[in-house]
């Protein structure tokens, strides 16, 4: 499968540090050997956590390499490797001017020819009309469109069109060292239970990148997670909900963020059987997902220009409601009139989504008679269902719908491409409501449910820290601060 956004990821903007972690109260007392190196737990350092990728399934994005522009911890787009950008007055062309001395982790300079190599396969794309991408003389990166187009700022953003030195896709330790950053921090490492990143003292903006190594690991028991925040060998970290947290909650120096997530089941859409529509429709008839269970693929309750009130109030019901019976009669009638040979359903748990995979399990095994076998290998394309969730505090309603590889129809991907550089307005609308009906046919995946129940541990020298538009995705990693030396 394409590399997708629904992999689970997470966004730290980590904006500020303090000289030291001391507390005497609570005993709490930084150990590492320098205050500028940041220790991150992750759930998993397999799979997505364990290659330096070059899409949404990796730690490199946006972290390792940089685009013309990125999104700061705010969803807003500000410079990157462009200073500035100008449209023509037909908004037909658009220019990028790029900063000066911009240079490769291996001290090379960055050529406006590197920065446009991963444009040149959207020329002639349905998805968007460009026509032509040049480079002046290394200053200028000029885009020529067949019509006018708004937010090309954002588009240039995206992970696709971010320049990258060399494929990085699997390479093995041995190999870390050689991959070429223009980004913030390079790889060092990538062992069987941490990835290592270092500041690239190449990148632009070196002087405000304040944190000298990253380093992820993984400590996949809730517990032991706890405790080595508590002794300084972790500044950040996820946990589950448990009495122990009301004891970490009391300690003034650390901080508990809560977060709003809509979880999802994604099918995995290369599985010959995952395609079959109804295959997919008595599935999520067979899932209790509570009493609200939600309706539609865009959020509820969610005012969008070019509606008033409730968008879903105008669409109706898109995921069909639990209804186990029918469910069980559609999935076995499908089995037979199709000559389907199925003997068990095979649903990834990366670890994270552990209850909501085994109330997946425990649904279709008792509604649909079928065997479910979860898998713990995330990065496996073998599967047939997947969970992913999403944060929901994006107002963009374009984050919430599928993309395009997972969709048949044609139409969506146009719609989809066209509404992601679209401003908020009537013409968004008609495109978001035309791609939430084919979804509603398809039903590529469905929208579980809503919690409140993502817990993070952060350590008082990490400021801003805030969630990203996906879980895990792990984007540009700042410390920054003028005060520091």
């Amino acid at each position: 499968m394409k590399k997708t956004w629904f992999i689970l990821r997470i966004l730290f903007i980590l904006t500020t540090v303090s000289s030291c972690i001391k507390s005497e109260e609570s005993g709490i007392t930084g150990s590492k050997k320098s205050e500028k190196d940041v220790i991150i737990n992750v759930k998993e350092i397999t799979g997505a956590y364990g290659t330096f990728v070059s899409g949404y399934n990796g730690i490199d994005i946006r972290l390792v390499n940089e685009g013309l522009t990125r999104e700061d911890e705010n969803g807003k787009i500000v410079p990157g490797l462009a200073k500035s950008w100008e449209a023509s007055n037909d908004r037909k062309i658009w220019s990028f001017y790029l900063r000066d001395n911009l240079k490769w982790s291996d001290g090379k300079g960055i050529t406006g020819e590197e920065i446009i190599s991963s444009f040149k396969d959207q020329i002639g794309s349905s998805s968007i009309p460009l026509e032509r991408v040049s480079s002046l003389h290394d200053k200028v990166i000029v885009m020529n469109f067949s019509r006018p187009v708004e937010n090309v700022e954002r588009y240039v953003s995206s992970y696709m069109l971010i320049p990258k030195k060399e494929n990085h896709v699997n390479y093995k330790d041995e190999h870390v060292k050689k991959l070429i950053a223009s980004g913030p921090y390079k790889p060092v490492k990538r062992g069987e239970k941490e990835i290592i990143l270092e500041k690239n003292p190449y990148y632009w903006n070196n002087i405000n990148i304040k944190a000298e190594r990253i380093t992820f690991q993984e400590i996949d028991d809730n517990r032991s997670a706890l405790e080595k925040f508590k002794k300084g060998e972790i500044d950040f970290t996820e946990v589950s909900p448990s009495p122990d947290i009301n004891e970490y909650m009391k300690a003034p120096e650390l901080s508990v963020l809560k977060s709003k997530e809509r979880y999802n089941l994604i099918f995995n859409p290369k599985n010959r059987i995952m395609k079959n529509n109804n295959i997919r429709k008595s599935i999520i008839m067979a899932l209790y997902r509570g009493e609200k269970a939600p309706r539609t693929y865009i959020p509820e309750n969610r005012n969008i220009n070019g509606l008033e009130g409730d968008l879903t109030e105008d669409i109706g019901t898109s995921i069909p409601p639990y209804n186990p019976e029918e469910a069980e009669k559609l999935f076995k009638e499908t089995l037979k009139n199709e000559n389907i040979t199925l003997t068990e359903l095979k649903l990834i748990d990366n670890g994270m989504n552990h209850d909501i995979t085994l109330k997946i399990k425990n649904n279709l095994e008792k509604n649909l008679g079928i065997k479910v076998v979860i898998i713990k290998n995330s990065a496996t394309e073998e599967y047939d269902m997947k969970v992913y969730s999403q944060s929901v505090y994006i107002t963009d309603m374009i984050y919430y719908m599928a993309i395009p590889e997972i969709v048949s129809d044609p139409e969506y991907g146009i719609l989809y491409e066209k509404a992601k550089v679209l401003p908020s307005g009537e013409e968004k609308t008609r495109a978001i409501i035309k791609m939430e009906k084919i979804l509603a046919e398809e039903l590529p995946y469905t929208v579980l449910e809503y919690k409140n129940d993502s817990y993070y541990l952060v350590n008082p020298k990490l400021r801003g820290i805030s969630k990203g538009i996906f879980d895990y995705y792990l984007g540009i990693l700042y410390i920054e601060d003028s005060n520091i030396k």
